[in-house]
């Protein structure tokens, strides 16, 4: 699992000023020991230049003094160094330089250097791709009580990579990085607790650790939640619950929780029904890219709930998820071309997005480009093929299809009257 990229922070950059000292003598007295030689001040000093913290933004004057405390074997400064070049802070990006710096850190056993280095081997990132180098690094982290070691290593466990796939020692290192406040462990450990895997299952449980690593900013707990309220698979169903946890992981910037408490205020469950705060959700899931959002923003555009109708907007959007793979942002765009809804009609392109949707298990896909075999629309006439497609569809249940299937059966060729797209 990769680590996120933290800036150089190691240093004592987050020591409060006494109520007596003004930054700038703060800064001061840290430059003047800084020259003097002192490692500690000089890494100091490097951090609030990178950071622009109580003194103007200068990485290029960060990095030199960075270097300087580097050079007399502080680690955290060596860390940190590694990461101004692999950030490109000051210096230009130079992987190769970062992994040299990274390495003399965790040669003295600095714990954030030796998961840093884990986090490149299981990426690959300027070292040969080795899951086995990659876990034994964040072992190595793990053993000296840094949290993101030991949260990558209980990732390693769970996945196997690098290590026999194992558990209980996942939840192990899990349980570890979650008794220090690591968000992403306990959101992991909920989800053992929730699947039963490595620990007996035990849902209370789950929704305990599913809350507390949400409070600490990792949405997708809260989202974890949710979707349990809104599918009743391991609790009672309660939409009304489901929408106040989307809620939650909306406002921590999710996507997805955006998306479903947009959809779900644009059918009226769990919220009262409301176009307005629908589009507001949906827009931005979409502007992040939520294939799900995209499709349901396309239909509030095609439909014009909550904004002006606009077809092209409805099948800018709509293009968005099918690209995505969504099937049924595809049969949209099908649709779209078919009947020319602001595009130009194009009954081959809409033949090519009904087989991509079809593909996928789409009843609705499957029915039209049955149709669009039987006539020959867009391409070849096809019978036996039309029925193959039809006959799909009517096993979801296309009461269409079904029939079609029927008379086609009895061999007379010609649909019922009413057959037609959806």
């Amino acid at each position: 699992m990769k680590s996120p990229k933290p800036r150089p922070t190691e240093g004592r950059e987050n020591r409060r000023c006494s109520p007596s000292t003004e930054p700038g003598q703060l800064q001061m007295w840290i430059r003047r020991a800084a020259e003097s030689g002192h490692a500690e001040s000089q890494h100091t000093l490097a951090v609030l230049l990178v950071l622009g913290r109580h003194v103007p933004k200068n990485e290029q004057e960060g990095a030199l003094w960075m270097k300087r405390a580097a050079a007399q074997g502080l680690p955290a400064a060596q860390f940190d160094l590694g990461r101004v070049y692999e950030e490109g802070l000051g210096v230009p990006k130079d992987q190769k330089e970062a992994i040299a710096w990274h390495r003399k850190a965790a040669a003295q056993g600095y714990a954030s250097a030796l998961n840093q280095l884990g986090t490149f081997y299981a990426s690959g990132l300027g070292v040969p791709r080795d899951d086995a180098q990659a876990a034994s690094f964040y072992r190595r982290a793990a053993d000296l009580g840094s949290p993101e070691g030991q949260f990558n290593l209980g990732y390693r466990f769970e996945t196997g990579k690098g290590v026999r796939q194992d558990y209980a020692k996942a939840v192990h290192w899990y349980r570890v990085a979650a008794e220090q406040g690591h968000a992403k462990a306990l959101y992991s450990l909920g989800v053992h607790y929730e699947q039963g895997t490595g620990v007996p299952q035990d849902i209370e449980k789950a929704l305990e650790l599913f809350k507390k690593s949400g409070k600490r900013g990792f949405a997708e707990a809260f989202r974890a939640i949710a979707n349990n309220y809104e599918s009743g698979r391991l609790v009672a169903k309660d939409s009304s619950l489901a929408a106040e946890w989307y809620r939650r992981a909306a406002m921590l910037g999710d996507a997805n929780g955006q998306a479903r408490l947009g959809t779900l205020y644009l059918f009226g469950q769990g919220v009262p029904q409301d176009d307005n705060q629908a589009v507001y959700w949906l827009r931005k899931a979409a502007e992040q890219g939520d294939a799900q959002g995209q499709l349901n923003l396309g239909m509030a555009y095609s439909k014009g709930r909550g904004v002006s109708k606009d077809p092209s907007v409805a099948l800018m959007w709509f293009r968005r998820a099918a690209d995505q793979g969504t099937a049924e942002a595809q049969l949209n765009l099908g649709n779209a071309y078919l009947r020319g809804e602001g595009v130009r009609q194009d009954f081959q392109e809409a033949r090519r997005w009904f087989a991509l949707s079809a593909q996928q298990g789409n009843a609705g896909a499957q029915w039209n480009l049955a149709l669009m075999y039987h006539r020959g629309i867009g391409g070849v006439k096809d019978e036996d093929t039309a029925l193959q497609w039809a006959s799909r569809a009517a096993a979801q249940g296309h009461e269409n299809a079904r029939r079609f299937v029927t008379m086609f059966s009895g061999k007379r060729p010609v649909p019922p009257e009413n057959a037609s797209a959806p």
